[in-house]
């Protein structure tokens, strides 16, 4: 991890980047205290990614919960989050985390499905926004992990209630 941040030039980046890993360390020393196991030493977990991009760990003395338990990292800004589940219980997890900004309507093309558009032109106060849209688009890439590349392959639907669902397409 050390040879990694020492290599990440921008101080932005940097941030980030620690911020997440330390997110992700807090969530892993929950996740074995509500397993009724003693939280591991910060310095015992090592995080670091697979050859796609998305975040393995490893903690020193304990190689059976790298298969028992999945972790999603997101940081933007300054911001970062990160969620731990048991993989065997709950399957996969994702999350996404972003800065409120408008996205322009190109962009929106690009990644958003044709009947997702509609119902953002409907102005239900139902539909969500387009950035809470591409939020949960990227949740659910990560959390399908190798199942699809682009946000487009994402299909979501929502109800009134605000609950959204994905759907690898």
């Amino acid at each position: 991890e050390r040879a990694v941040l020492s290599e990440l030039v921008v101080e932005r980046r940097r941030r980030d980047w620690l911020a997440g890993r330390l997110a992700a360390k807090r969530g892993l020393r929950v996740a074995c205290r509500r397993r009724g196991e003693a939280a591991p030493a910060y310095t015992t977990i090592e995080i670091r990614n697979d050859t796609r991009g998305a975040p393995r760990f490893a903690i020193a003395g304990r190689p059976d919960l790298d298969e028992r338990l999945d972790i999603s990292i997101a940081h933007c800004n300054g911001t970062a989050v990160a969620a731990v589940v048991d993989r065997v219980a709950s399957g996969t997890v994702g999350v996404d985390v972003e800065v409120t900004k408008p996205l322009s309507i190109d962009l929106l093309k690009r990644v958003l499905r044709p009947e997702e558009i509609a119902h953002l032109d409907s102005l239900s106060n139902a539909a969500p926004t387009p950035l809470e849209l591409w939020t949960a688009k990227e949740a659910a890439m990560k959390a399908a992990r190798h199942l699809c590349d682009a946000l487009r392959d994402v299909e979501l639907s929502w109800k009134p209630a605000r609950s959204m669902r994905a759907r690898i397409a």
